[in-house]
């Protein structure tokens, strides 16, 4: 089970979210338009979902950062710490001041991050129901 999470349903659900941040109904969630969408590595690590776009005035943004869990277990407010440390560890070429934050999950989120994502709009928990609901 462990190893058909890491090797098989992990990847696949990392490719998923790749593909959903450029679709319509997520591109209205982001503070500026994903262009394009890649995995990062990054000096605090690597980065599942990378978003990135251009500011109105054509300098180049990172629009998204994301990391996506396939785990059995809700996810925890320790990704988002990781996903801070990457938003502090992005090259100075990027914008990253309109830089939003998305946690993607097959189990669901534990309540003690469900309630910080309400206290910062910059940051989404997107679930399964989003990803087809």
């Amino acid at each position: 089970d462990r190893r058909f999470r890491t090797q098989v349903l992990g990847p696949g659900f990392e490719e998923l979210c790749r593909w959903w941040v450029r679709t319509p109904l997520a591109q209205a969630l982001w503070p500026v338009r994903v262009e394009s969408v890649a995995r990062a590595e990054l000096r605090s690590g690597e980065v599942d979902v990378v978003g990135l776009g251009h500011l109105e005035d054509g300098r180049p943004a990172v629009a998204l950062l994301g990391e996506a869990k396939a785990r059995s277990e809700p996810v925890g407010p320790a990704v988002l710490r990781k996903l801070d440390a990457a938003r502090a560890d992005l090259p100075e070429r990027f914008q990253r001041d309109r830089c939003a934050l998305a946690l993607f999950s097959i189990s669901g989120f534990h309540p003690a991050l469900r309630a910080e994502a309400d206290a910062r709009p910059e940051e989404g928990l997107i679930g399964l129901e989003e990803l087809f609901g």
